[in-house]
């Protein structure tokens, strides 16, 4: 379970309310996508880049879900 009163709440419900959750999440997707490239390449750890993958698909499920 997440923490509750995180110091990054505000800004992230701020940025949901302006921009949409769909939008945010599809974002974020995005940005996994990216660390997983940039890791595999420079550090080429594998296992790591394959987690981030891993998240970055779930966000993507996430992402379809909730379409408006």
């Amino acid at each position: 379970m997440s923490k509750l009163n995180s110091p990054i709440q505000p800004e992230l419900e701020k940025l949901v309310d302006r921009e949409g959750l769909h939008d945010v999440l599809d974002a974020l997707s995005t940005i996994c996508y990216e660390k997983a490239d940039h890791i595999r390449t420079t550090l080429r750890d594998i296992e790591l880049a394959r987690l981030w993958i891993h998240t970055a698909r779930l966000l993507d499920t996430l992402t379809e879900k909730v379409e408006l």
